[in-house]
């Protein structure tokens, strides 16, 4: 089965700060975490609590993908570096996705909408949680 590029995560992101290709998840938990409720403040000062509700977040991601969909990492070797990277079959045809997964006017996944089910502020509510304890 051949394979496509579906968009990086600045492209399908809903985070409406995203601002171009070097953006990635971890850049949108720290700014979410920054700029949301001051509470969540510490997880953005905090590399390994970052890294942690990053590491949650992507996995959700992940797995609310479709069958044969992926998302590969981030890569800051390059230049300029890139966020990460969905990948996909070129041909939908050949997908059994079932109709629960949103689709664009052009019959393609509309992953900006799939993500957009996953509350990041709920994830960070849960980091926040478990700081406490």
């Amino acid at each position: 089965m051949s394979r496509t590029t579906y968009g990086f995560w600045f492209q399908v992101s809903s985070d409406p700060h995203r601002f171009n290709g070097e953006d990635t998840i971890a850049a949108t938990v720290a700014r979410r975490a920054r700029d949301g409720d001051p509470v969540y403040r510490w997880i953005a000062d905090a590399p390994g609590a970052l890294a942690w509700v990053a590491d949650i977040y992507a996995a959700a991601i992940r797995a609310i993908l479709p069958t044969g969909v992926e998302m590969h990492p981030a890569r800051s070797d390059l230049d300029p570096p890139i966020g990460e990277e969905f990948v996909g079959p070129i041909r939908l045809d050949d997908c059994s996705w079932p109709a629960t997964y949103p689709r664009t006017s052009a019959g393609e996944l509309d992953l900006s909408t799939l993500l957009s089910r996953i509350d990041l502020g709920q994830l960070l509510g849960r980091a926040y949680m478990l700081n406490r304890s």
